[in-house]
Order: C-alpha cells, then structure tokens, then sequence
C-alpha cells in the first residue's frame, strides 16, 4: 500500500461542499 499526502485548503473543503452539499457551500469556513 502506498502513502499519499493531500494538503487539505479552504478552497478544496468549499469544492466538496459545493459538490456534496451546495445548501452548505456559502456558509463561512473555521479552519484551524
């Protein structure tokens, strides 16, 4: 099995909002 890394960012959290729950997408984001 090999070890992958995502760096995870606000803007890839609000692209799978914005896919999975577009009610939630233009909520603000903590981040932190």
């Amino acid at each position: 099995m090999s070890h992958t890394e995502a760096e995870i960012t606000a803007e890839l959290i609000r692209d799978l909002l914005e896919e999975q729950h577009p009610d939630l997408a233009d909520r603000p984001l903590g981040l932190g």
